[in-house]
């Protein structure tokens, strides 16, 4: 196995140790520790003693479910627009469900955050953040997303193009332990077959299938991904195609 192939070594760090005569992964085990760590760090000489047959990273099977879950991205190019700040929002709240809702997990509490880019120092700066806790824990998406718009509208402040936007979703508790509504509303019910028709066509179609009106559809905010490597294993439309003929 060439030295650039093993495992966080890459093109620039591989062309270091071939500098000392590491050119695969058996002049790597065989090499001195010290030299490992001077050119690659405490994390180079981790995977030196795992090749080594030491084990150095505990496997962990059954992850610990997380306390707060964060959802942002930098927009595409500079925004002014709180229709498009919030439709940004909208999406990253949305992607916070799905995170609580796969792990089994209510949010107390929401916050949402903008700010500028503050490497544009010509640019004037800008940054603030709000909370909204909800009387009881969810996982509902459009209350949480309402949420979200709700916090993004009291923070948002004309003129400034804004660089960055996202969401978090505090102190999450296990949905297990929900202490439910004596008399939940009507609409509880209905929300919850929708969201369970939502869920069911997104796997079934994949995740641009169907989604929330408040999400928006043209998403001029989007991150520009112009040299995004193909997801082969988790993406349909994307795996690679190969014909033959006999």
């Amino acid at each position: 196995v060439e030295i650039e192939d093993v495992w966080g070594v890459g093109r620039r760090l591989g062309h270091k140790l071939r500098g000392v005569g590491v050119s695969n992964a058996l002049n790597l085990i065989r090499a001195s520790s010290k030299t490992v760590r001077k050119l690659g760090g405490v994390v180079l000489e981790r995977t030196q003693k795992e090749l080594q047959g030491w084990q150095c990273l505990e496997l962990e099977q059954c992850p610990q479910p997380k306390k707060n879950v964060c959802c942002s991205r930098a927009f595409g190019q500079p925004i002014t627009s709180l229709n498009q700040i919030e439709e940004a929002v909208a999406n990253h709240a949305f992607r916070g469900v799905q995170k609580i809702r796969k792990q089994q997990s209510l949010a107390c509490g929401l916050q949402a955050f903008i700010k500028t880019n503050p490497f544009r120092v010509n640019t004037p700066q800008y940054s603030n953040a709000g909370y909204i806790g909800f009387d009881e824990p969810t996982d509902e998406p459009m209350q949480i997303i309402s949420t979200a718009k709700n916090i993004i509208q009291s923070i948002y402040r004309k003129g400034y193009q804004y660089h960055k936007a996202g969401i978090m979703l505090l102190n999450l508790q296990p949905k297990a332990l929900q202490q439910g509504l004596l008399f939940p509303p009507k609409q509880q019910s209905k929300r919850k077959q929708l969201l369970e028709a939502i869920e069911e066509i997104r796997s079934t179609y994949g995740p641009e299938s169907a989604f929330l009106a408040a999400q928006g559809i043209q998403r001029k905010w989007e991150m520009k991904r112009n040299y995004r490597s193909p997801r082969y294993t988790t993406s349909w439309q994307e795996i690679p195609s190969a014909s033959t003929k006999i």
